[in-house]
């Protein structure tokens, strides 16, 4: 689920607010998502301490994933599997 800005404004942290790729930002606390001229979304239940973009894998159909979810255009697309041990 995803929440559309002005939201993005009122709770982003300008200190520690970080440029990822594929749109993605992340903040000590939040991850967001922005699209084209699209409003910048907050993800969520991502986990920012963990959230990483991957570049786009064709086994999971995911851009970018965090501790517990894989996701693609910003949109939570599935549980991250267990790694393999």
């Amino acid at each position: 689920m995803t929440v559309q800005a002005p939201a993005f404004h009122a709770v982003a942290d300008p200190a520690s607010i970080e440029v990822l790729a594929r749109g993605y930002l992340k903040d000590q606390h939040l991850v967001y998502h922005r699209q084209g001229y699209e409003p910048t979304q907050v993800l969520e239940g991502a986990d920012s301490a963990s959230f990483e973009v991957t570049g786009w894998d064709e086994t999971t159909n995911a851009d970018a994933r965090d501790a517990h979810s894989l996701y693609r255009n910003g949109q939570r697309v599935a549980a991250r599997p267990a790694a393999a041990e």
